[in-house]
């Protein structure tokens, strides 16, 4: 049977200067990523919303209206 043994670190003085000598994240910077975050969030739904008005509907009502005219004229003709 293997014995395990763990090692734990700990950081020497030198270390802890270097860790706390780190920069740290202001809330500014973080406030303006969310900012950032909303603005592409909004830019991605309006292209959405350009893509369902300029092309899938445009297609779907050409397609629905063919379907309509075949099925009214089919109607049409049987009751003839």
């Amino acid at each position: 049977m293997a014995s395990e043994s763990y090692i734990i670190h700990d950081p020497s003085p030198s270390e802890k200067d270097e860790i706390d000598s780190l920069p740290s994240i202001s809330s500014s910077a973080l406030d303006s990523e969310d900012d950032d975050a909303q603005e592409e969030w909004e830019r991605s739904l309006e292209q959405l919303q350009m893509l369902l008005t300029m092309i899938l509907i445009p297609f779907a009502g050409k397609y629905l209206g063919r379907k309509f005219a075949y099925w009214s004229v089919a109607e049409a003709a049987m009751t003839l």
